[in-house]
């Protein structure tokens, strides 16, 4: 009857260390994929990383040229006003400094 008992306590044992074994293998089984979608997202993350610095870089020269763009701008303006100004002199000569020293009737 001892014997019985023991053999039982034993079959008890068995069963639970098969248990604990299957929980074990499955929460090692979830770490593993936990692991997996951790190492996925640093690679997305350092791929976003590499792309947004590349805008980054991007965006700096862009701004570059348009401030290139919008110096040269400024410089074709300053040209365009002291041409306006000397047509306007040139179609109106009274107000012209030539005027004074080549016309005889001022």
């Amino acid at each position: 009857k001892d014997q019985d008992t023991l053999l039982q306590q034993l079959d008890e044992k068995t069963e639970k260390i098969h248990e604990m074994n299957q929980r074990f293998l499955k929460q090692e089984n979830e770490l593993h994929v936990l692991t997996m979608e951790i190492k996925t997202f640093e690679e997305k993350f350092v791929e976003q990383k590499t792309v947004s610095s590349q805008k980054e870089q991007e965006t700096l020269s862009l701004r570059k040229q348009v401030n290139r763009m919008i110096e040269e701008l400024s410089q074709l303006e300053s040209v365009k006003d002291v041409t306006l100004k000397h047509n306007k002199q040139v179609r109106n000569p009274s107000q012209s400094y030539y005027h004074v020293f080549y016309c005889p009737s001022a």
